[in-house]
């Protein structure tokens, strides 16, 4: 495993605020970003490092990004509470969280778990499982035809666009509150068309979208 961590100073930031810990727990390895003195970090991740104090000034001065390499076959579980996470090229399962920010996580085959609150997720799978959940945001996702594993996502606030296959066998639920479906292929709707369902092709893996204040699309 490769990994560069790279602050980055606003003018009048001191670079020195931000340090770092790596903490090995038998096979798995956690490596934290602090920016109070008093902050620990174990397996469970980050604590006593609360936006209080100078904390929250020392974020908006400094920041620190992660870029990760990993071989074939390594499960990553990545999270973080105020910024953007990008996977891509992953052969693994995958699970990426951020409460502030985008979740980008693309041309994996792997199952795929990717959440935010304030944020877009977007999401290309080649097979394996999926979800992606969302309050604040939009879901974008493509589907691979590959996959046989069940697919879920869910937002309160945004649009949910799933780029299928044409050869895609699923059986299908979509639901809306405040919104509309629109499908190209055909499922049987309501009259209001809050919600739809039906079997594609030979159906079998369960393909499932919900959002309150927003639009389902499935083409």
């Amino acid at each position: 495993v490769h990994v560069d961590a790279e602050k980055r100073v606003r003018p009048g930031g001191d670079p020195t605020t931000v340090h770092y810990a790596v903490v090995r727990d038998g096979d798995n390895v956690v490596i934290c970003a602090m920016w109070r003195d008093d902050a620990t970090c174990d397996t469970r991740g980050v604590h006593g490092d609360h936006n209080r104090d100078r904390g929250g000034d020392r974020r908006r001065d400094v920041s620190a990004e992660f870029s990760i390499q990993v071989p074939a076959g390594v499960r990553l579980n990545s999270n973080t509470v105020n910024g953007d996470l990008t996977v891509e090229h992953i052969t693994s399962n995958v699970r990426a969280g951020t409460v502030n920010g985008t979740v980008r996580v693309t041309q994996v085959s792997g199952d795929v778990r990717a959440r935010t609150v304030n944020g877009n997720v977007n999401i290309d799978t080649r097979s394996g499982t999926a979800s992606g959940e969302t309050v604040n945001g939009s879901i974008e996702a493509t589907i691979g035809s590959g996959g046989t594993g069940d697919i879920r996502f869910r937002s309160v606030n945004g649009d949910i666009t799933i780029n299928a296959p044409s050869s895609l066998n699923a059986d299908v639920d979509l639901n809306v509150m405040n919104g509309s479906i629109d499908s190209k292929y055909p499922l049987n709707f309501d009259r209001r068309k809050k919600h739809a369902d039906g079997t594609i092709g030979s159906g079998g893996r369960q393909l499932s979208a919900t959002t309150v204040n927003g639009s389902i699309k499935l083409r």
